[in-house]
């Protein structure tokens, strides 16, 4: 991860934005919580690894030693709904397995299809950076109460 965030440090302009959005852990509801539980168990996980890891964990402190003032770190769950059974297959094709089989995948795909015609939800993290060298946009400055009263 620190070859790319040298990358986009090197070729954004001074106050130039970055945002990433990347995998995170919670938010989720209970329902949510109990849904991965079970996909955990048919894949025979006991949670989701990703290539970077250490890199997400530690992902502000990286942005900063590269030169880039975090603005905002925010997680939040979105909504995925599962309104058909090729969407409970993309789901959990979605996921970074290289190493599990196909027979495992499966069988999360079989308990994903349970779950057709409703939802479950999606953690991810935005951190928002801009690039040092300048001063934050006037976007940013706006004063909340000031936002919810433009259309």
């Amino acid at each position: 991860m620190t070859e790319p965030s040298t990358k986009v440090a090197r070729v954004l302009r001074p106050g130039g934005m970055l945002v990433v959005i990347v995998p995170a852990g919670s938010p989720l509801s209970y329902r949510d919580r109990v849904r991965y539980a079970r996909l955990f168990i048919a894949l025979r996980v006991t949670r989701l690894r990703y290539p970077n890891d250490d890199a997400l964990t530690s992902l502000v402190s990286l942005l900063q030693s590269h030169g880039l003032n975090v603005l905002s770190d925010e997680r939040r769950r979105f909504r995925l709904d599962l309104t058909v059974q090729e969407g409970c297959e993309s789901f959990v094709q979605s996921f970074y397995l290289p190493a599990r089989s196909s027979t495992r995948a499966c069988a999360a795909v079989r308990v994903a299809r349970r779950w057709q015609g409703s939802h479950i939800g999606i953690p991810l993290r935005r951190i928002v950076a801009i690039r040092s060298g300048s001063s934050i946009p006037s976007a940013w400055s706006i004063p909340r109460s000031a936002e919810s009263n433009t259309n």
